[in-house]
C-alpha cells in the first residue's frame, strides 16, 4: 500500500470528521481548517503536504535573491484559496510585507479561519479582489459547485445563479513598490495574461520572482508575455513555471532543484467547464 493511502487511512481513523465535515489538521507546521469535499484540502489531508518541491523551489530563489540584495521583500499570494502559500512564506520570515488575494467569498472566509488558528491576522494582509489588468467587477463562479475549490476564477463560465460578482485590481494601481524584491505565486485560472499586464510597472521598477501556473494550451502565450515583459523563464515543475528579471539567479540553483511534472490533481489538460 502506498505510503500516502496508508496515512490516509490512519487520519480517517484519527479524524472521525473526515470526508463529512470541515476540521482542523496539522500539516507542515501549521493548523490548517480544511474540507475534505474540496479535493486540494483533501489531499493535504490525505499526503500531510502540498506542493513540497514548489515551495522548496520558491524558498531557495527567494533565499538566493535576498542574498544579492538587503532591502525589502514583499510576498504577493495571487489566488490564495486558503493562503497556503502566504503561510508559508510567513513560517520562514523571509518578507518584510505579505499579501494575499483571494475573490470567492467561501475561499477568503476560510484564509480568515487559517489566519486566525496560526495566529497571522496582524502579519498577512488580505485583499477580497480578483487580481486583473483593470480596476472595476467581474463575475466568477461560486467555489462551492466545483469538485476543486482553488479552480474558480474570472473567465470561467457557469449558469447566472451559480455566479457572483467580484472586485478587481490591477496590480499597479494598488501598490506603488520601488526598488523592492517582489515575489509572486500566480494561480488564477487562465486569467495570468491579465494579471502580468496589470502589474508592468510594478515588474519594471522591481527586482521580480514570479511562480506562475500556465497549462499546456496557455504556454505560448504566457511565455511571449514574460519575455516582453523582460521575464526569463528558468525553470518549472508543471504546471508552475518560474520567472524573473533578476540577472544571475538560476545558474545558482543546484540542478536537483528542479522536481518532475506534478501530477497530484491534474494530468496537464484542462476540463472544458475547469469544474474537476
Amino acid at each position: 500500500m502506498k505510503r500516502s493511502r496508508l496515512r490516509g487511512k490512519l487520519r480517517r481513523l484519527l479524524y472521525p470528521s473526515f470526508g463529512r465535515q470541515v476540521a482542523i489538521y496539522g500539516i507542515e507546521g501549521l493548523s490548517l481548517l480544511l474540507r475534505a469535499q474540496s479535493r486540494i484540502d483533501r489531499r493535504m489531508i490525505e499526503s500531510g503536504t502540498w506542493e513540497t518541491s514548489q515551495v522548496a523551489r520558491l524558498v531557495s530563489l527567494v533565499k538566493l535573491s535576498r542574498k544579492q540584495s538587503k532591502g525589502p521583500a514583499v510576498f504577493l499570494d495571487i489566488g490564495a484559496y486558503f493562503g497556503f502559500y502566504a503561510l508559508t512564506m510567513r513560517r520562514e520570515s523571509l518578507f518584510d510585507r505579505i499579501i494575499a488575494f483571494e475573490p470567492d467569498a467561501m475561499n477568503f472566509a476560510q484564509l480568515g479561519a487559517q489566519l486566525y488558528l496560526n495566529d497571522a491576522a496582524y502579519e498577512i494582509e488580505v485583499q477580497r479582489l480578483a487580481v486583473s489588468d483593470t480596476t472595476g467587477t467581474g463575475t466568477m463562479p461560486k467555489s462551492t459547485l466545483r469538485k476543486n475549490r482553488g479552480t474558480s476564477g474570472l473567465g470561467i463560465t457557469a449558469p447566472p445563479e451559480a455566479t457572483m460578482t467580484v472586485g478587481t485590481a490591477a496590480l499597479d494601481a494598488l501598490y506603488d513598490f520601488h526598488d523592492t524584491l517582489v515575489v509572486a505565486k500566480i494561480d488564477v485560472e487562465g486569467h495570468q495574461a491579465a494579471v502580468l499586464h496589470g502589474m508592468r510597472a510594478t515588474i519594471s521598477r522591481n527586482r521580480v520572482v514570479l511562480q506562475i501556473e500556465i497549462w499546456k494550451n496557455e504556454r505560448e502565450a504566457a511565455l511571449r508575455i514574460l519575455e516582453g515583459l523582460g521575464l526569463k523563464v528558468i525553470g518549472n515543475m508543471y504546471p508552475d513555471y518560474f520567472a524573473t528579471n533578476i540577472e544571475g539567479l538560476a545558474p545558482q540553483l543546484a540542478p536537483d532543484a528542479m522536481a518532475p511534472e506534478r501530477s497530484e490533481i491534474f494530468d496537464g489538460s484542462i476540463p472544458k467547464n475547469r469544474n474537476d
